[in-house]
């Protein structure tokens, strides 16, 4: 976490008024924190040994922000939030580029635009099954306990620790600890069908 979250959302609210100055003052306040979690979450991406690269998940989860000028910022929970969301959608498409290319896809040299069209076409039968019924499941407890699938993504896809979570929401570690388990029981039980 950034030692000035404050400062977090006043670059934040000069992003909002279009300032492009803030967007690289952001960048440089959090970007060995984001690196650190990205290397971090690379490993947990379920790739032994790892090929994704770090700096690919935090520059495309940047970009990805950087160019959705349609995002009213309201604070640095929500940036992280949405960080968490640009990772997790970077690693599922990793995945699902690496599942395509096992079952067959046939390799050829082609520029990194139209590797990145490709990627963002891939039907969602090309998903490995059990990732569907946990993306599946994952949207059911983000309808049913919205605040409980913030966790999730924060903890997973940002490796925040049940500490920082709690000091992000302004709560108790035991609060969020609770959910945690509510939130695990009922991914457990969907994923269980």
């Amino acid at each position: 976490m950034p030692r000035h979250a404050d400062d977090i959302t006043t670059l934040l609210q000069f992003i909002n008024k279009g300032s492009e100055n803030a967007w690289e003052n952001l960048i440089q306040r959090c970007y060995s924190n984001l690196h650190s979690i990205a290397h971090r979450i690379r490993y947990e991406a379920g790739d032994s040994p790892p090929t994704l690269d770090t700096y690919a998940i935090l520059n495309e989860a940047f970009d990805s922000i950087y160019h959705s000028k349609q995002i009213e910022w309201k604070d640095r929970k929500h940036f992280y939030l949405t960080m968490a969301q640009a990772f997790r959608f970077e690693i599922n498409r990793y995945k699902r580029l690496k599942n395509t290319i096992k079952r067959g896809m046939k390799a050829k040299l082609v520029p990194f635009d139209e590797v990145k069209q490709e990627i963002e076409e891939l039907s969602f039968s090309q998903y490995n099954v059990v990732d569907s019924y946990l993306e599946e499941a994952l949207g059911l407890l983000a309808e049913k306990q919205p605040r409980s699938f913030e966790w999730i993504v924060l903890r997973f896809f940002m490796g925040l620790t049940e500490k920082e979570i709690a000091e992000l929401y302004d709560v108790s570690r035991r609060t969020v600890i609770r959910d945690w388990v509510a939130a695990r029981h009922f991914l457990a039980y969907y994923l269980q069908k």
